[in-house]
């Protein structure tokens, strides 16, 4: 790896921290107004490799449903949250966002309620052991 890319790795990462905190705290503004925005939450943010496109990742209380139903919302906002982007940080090109539903965020999910019922399950065997 060579200096250049490790310096371009480094200003991305910080490109996606920023990112991610503006466009956060954009969308509780927005969830004031908008009740179906009060039911999702940002997961996460990518950026490719050119920095042309930001695709945000969201979850929500009812899993996908939730996203679908603040999605049409959260377009409406799109033009100003590229705005309040490019003010913020100054950018020469504000990139495109896309809106997308978290699917890691839903196998994180399901990965720990499996772990809490494999828990209770081990309690449950402990207390039969202990009598």
């Amino acid at each position: 790896m060579s200096f250049k890319s490790k310096d371009f790795d480094i200003w991305k990462e910080r490109k996606k921290a920023i990112f991610l905190r503006e466009i956060s705290s954009f969308i509780q503004r927005i969830a004031l107004d908008e009740p179906d925005v009060q039911n999702v939450f940002v997961t996460r943010v990518e950026i490719s490799g050119d920095a042309g496109i930001c695709n945000v990742f969201f979850s929500g209380k009812d899993g996908e449903a939730s996203f679908l139903k603040a999605l049409e919302i959260l377009k409406l906002y799109k033009p100003s949250m590229r705005r309040l982007l490019g003010k913020k940080m100054r950018l020469k090109y504000t990139p495109e966002i896309i809106f997308k539903f978290d699917e890691k965020y839903k196998k994180i999910e399901r990965m720990e309620r499996i772990l809490g019922e494999i828990g209770e399950e081990l309690k449950q065997i402990e207390e039969k052991d202990k009598e």
